[in-house]
């Protein structure tokens, strides 16, 4: 924390900079909202079944119906966010190529449209099964269910979730595709140098070989891991969902909810590990580039532009982190 503070403080306003403030603190910001909904929402909670009494600022109809529309949204941009610095990282490693901007592109669009349906509560009406088989028997899977008073279509118009809703396993599909393609790319490009020896005889700059080694380096364990997660989502998501049409209060049923209503706190924990790896990968680009094969350099010996770096590296692209 100490050193990404230094960072920070030292480095020039640039894209590296506006990306890393974004992601890592937007992930504390929605904490502290969920922490703060959460604790006013059950702060009258013997009461609540009362009548719609006041907790703290709002009503409990005006979280519940907050916390179904924020929880969705701000987790599907920061994971989003976090998303495009191993993107922009990728499109720098294969020297700004059209081919791999336009890949990027679509990713994103992709993200941001699976990010539109779940808060809007399309993608619920996608992946029902009910839904499916007749739009009449359409319902989410949340246990209560009020009118929703818009001009949405049948799908969407017959109920609406008062609650946080967790993400659908197509977005969780979608995230572990995504960082798989994304880590190819990466070891396609960088072929795992740290793995090689380095000698006299090599014909590539040896600066070029150190960031490199960080580059695959970092993208490799940030892609263990968040595709790990994103690949356990899916299955629990999956799982839960299947669990919930195939089986009755009686044979299981409660199981199945109490792993689907798990989710929200995995997600959460997603976007957690995220919010803290993403971030990490340019403080460690930014370390190699001055100070090769010492990553646990001070903070004060790094400074943040890269001009005088470039010719050693052979290219621009890594002066935008």
């Amino acid at each position: 924390m100490k050193r990404s503070l230094c960072y920070n403080k030292k480095r020039k306003w640039d894209l590296g900079k506006v990306l890393y403030i974004i992601t890592r603190y937007s992930g504390v910001l929605f904490f502290v909202f969920l922490c703060l909904t959460e604790i006013s929402f059950g702060w009258n909670s013997g009461y609540l079944h009362l009548n719609d009494s006041s907790n703290i600022l709002l009503s409990r109809s005006s979280y519940t119906y907050l916390l179904s529309d924020t929880f969705p949204l701000m987790g599907g941009l920061i994971m989003i966010m976090a998303e495009v610095i191993l993107q922009l990282r990728v499109y720098a490693i294969y020297g700004r190529n059209k081919f791999i901007l336009l890949i990027v592109i679509l990713m994103n669009m992709v993200s941001l449209t699976i990010c539109a349906l779940q808060t809007s509560g399309y993608l619920d009406a996608v992946t029902d099964p009910e839904c499916i088989i007749s739009m009449k028997y359409c319902r989410n899977l949340a246990i209560s269910f009020i009118t929703r008073r818009d001009t949405f279509t049948d799908a969407t118009s017959m109920s609406w979730i008062p609650e946080a809703h967790p993400m659908s396993p197509l977005g969780w599909l979608i995230v572990s595709v995504f960082e798989l393609l994304l880590f190819i790319l990466v070891v396609r490009k960088a072929k795992y140098q740290f793995w090689c020896k380095r000698g006299s005889s090599s014909k590539e700059d040896p600066k070029v070989q150190d960031i490199m080694e960080v580059m695959a380096k970092d993208s490799t364990n940030y892609f263990t891991i968040l595709f790990s997660v994103s690949a356990i989502g899916t299955i629990i998501s999956f799982v839960a969902e299947a669990g919930i049409f195939r089986h009755t209060p009686m044979d299981g049923f409660y199981t199945f909810m109490s792993l689907y209503k798990f989710l929200n706190v995995y997600q959460t924990l997603a976007i957690a590990v995220m919010t803290t790896f993403a971030p990490r990968m340019l403080i460690n680009i930014r370390s190699e580039m001055y100070n090769p094969g010492n990553l646990s350099c001070p903070a004060s010996t790094l400074p943040w532009d890269a001009y005088h770096t470039r010719e050693s590296f052979g290219s621009e692209e890594m002066s935008e982190f």
